[in-house]
Parts: C-alpha cells; sequence; structure tokens
C-alpha cells in the first residue's frame, strides 16, 4: 500500500512539473548548497520516521503474534483508513490542480469539489494514510516497536502545526483576508475534517477547536478586524507578498 502511495504521489508531481514547467517548491533551495543540504537531510529524516510501521513489519526478526490470523480485523480497519485517505488526498489534488489550470479561476481560492467542505483535504487524507499503515502494522507489534506510532503522530504535528496548515492559512489570510467572500468561507468551512458548511458555520468555536482542529493559530484575520473589508468577489483580487515556504514545508505539502 505504501508502494501504492509512494507512486501515486510521485507521479502526480512529475505530471504536475510537465505541465506548468517547474517546481517552484525548490527554488530558493537549489542556490545554497547549505539549504539544499538541509533539505535533503530533513526530506531524509521525515521519509525514516513516516516509514515506521513498514521497517517493523519488513524486520527479519518481525513475526505475527501467537494464534493471529493472517488477515486481522486490525488489517480490515487499517486497509480501509487507508483507501479513504489515498481516495481523499487522490481527489483532492486532482481537484485543485485542475481548478488552478483554468484561467477564469486565477486569484481565486479552491472551492471546487472536496474543498468546498475542508480547506485542506489532501491533508486530511494523509493523515488517515499514516494512521491507516500504523493499525495494519500492530498485528506485529511488540517491545519498542510501537514506536511506529511515531509515523502518524509526527505527520500530523507537521502538518497541523509546523508547516502545513499554519503557512497555508497565514498565505491564504494575507491575500483574501479582506474579501467578505473569503472570510465568510473560512468562517463556515472546516480547516480539516470533511463537513457541511451550512452546519459547521454555527457551531461554537470550543467544538470547532476540539472536534475540527479549527486552531487560535489559523486565525490571522484579527489584525485586519478594523480596516474595510472588499465587498467585490475574489476575482482579479490582488496578490500580497508572502513567506517563502520552509524546507519543511517543501518536502510535505506535494498538493499545494
Amino acid at each position: 500500500m505504501v508502494c501504492v502511495w509512494g507512486i501515486r504521489l510521485s507521479g502526480y508531481l512529475l505530471y504536475r512539473i510537465i505541465q506548468i514547467g517547474s517546481d517552484d517548491r525548490f527554488v530558493d533551495k537549489r542556490n545554497s548548497c547549505a539549504r539544499f543540504a538541509v533539505f535533503w537531510t530533513f526530506q531524509a529524516i521525515w521519509v525514516f520516521v513516516v516509514s515506521l510501521p513498514v521497517v517493523f513489519v519488513n524486520a527479519p526478526t518481525s513475526k505475527l503474534k501467537p494464534n493471529a490470523y493472517t488477515f486481522t480485523r486490525l488489517d480490515i480497519a487499517g486497509s480501509v483508513i487507508f483507501s479513504i485517505g489515498f481516495l481523499c488526498e487522490s481527489s483532492a489534488d486532482l481537484q485543485k490542480f485542475y481548478w488552478k489550470q483554468k484561467p477564469e479561476n486565477k486569484g481565486k481560492w479552491c472551492m471546487f469539489g472536496l474543498w468546498r467542505w475542508s480547506r485542506h483535504p489532501n491533508y486530511l487524507g494523509e493523515m488517515l494514510i499514516w494512521w491507516g499503515v500504523f493499525i495494519m502494522s500492530t498485528n506485529i507489534m511488540t517491545g519498542a516497536q510501537w514506536l511506529a506510532v511515531l509515523s502518524p503522530i509526527f505527520t500530523m504535528m507537521i502538518l497541523l502545526f509546523l508547516s502545513g496548515i499554519p503557512l497555508l492559512e497565514k498565505k491564504a489570510d494575507l491575500r483574501y483576508g479582506k474579501l467578505d467572500d473569503y472570510r465568510a468561507y473560512k468562517k463556515q468551512t472546516s480547516v480539516l475534517v470533511l463537513f457541511p458548511p451550512l452546519v459547521f458555520k454555527y457551531l461554537p468555536h470550543i467544538i470547532k477547536c476540539l472536534l475540527f482542529c479549527e486552531f487560535p493559530l489559523y486565525d490571522n484575520l484579527g489584525q485586519d478586524e478594523d480596516a474595510p473589508n472588499e465587498k467585490t468577489n475574489i476575482t482579479g483580487a490582488p496578490s500580497t507578498s508572502s513567506s517563502t515556504p520552509t524546507t519543511i514545508a517543501a518536502v510535505i505539502q506535494p498538493g499545494e
């Protein structure tokens, strides 16, 4: 399953580069030997940590627990979670890519398909994929092998708190924050979990935070509360400067 995930992701990235002509995530790193070295070093660490379940499953000393079936309920549960995550991430990546290719969508944020129900459905899929892989691997876990849980946890921490969602939310808030349409979209659309917008917008903030990961660090609109909002639609919205994606962002943000 991990091979399927890798083939899908690498194939998508290759297709995107062929269509666009470049990958701007790496432009600022090619010109600096030190930055390039840091990037590849972190990438190696990231790949190893998220691959821990696969490493332990394929280790020569690993074996099924006594009286365990070849295909267990944990395998079924993990496979279902992996499949849901895989379909979610694949669909979200393609939907956003084709959305961006249409000239009439230039300067707009994506509200097509899964992106209407979540602001980052591809990241939801990525998290589900690695939780699914971990759950399947628990059939052979003993002792220190339970460190494999670091795989999905590490992925979640990066996406939720470091270079994934925080950077993209800040970038979007800086670019579209003065638009009423965008503020309404952000208020009624879950940051991660797929959920009906018409219901989400009426939920108390504490529920959004605890159940839907709508953390305060994703809100960069407060500084513009006193500024007059633009009443026009997003079409042709001016772009403001944004921070350059970090090294970690380039590793973990294939679908943005």
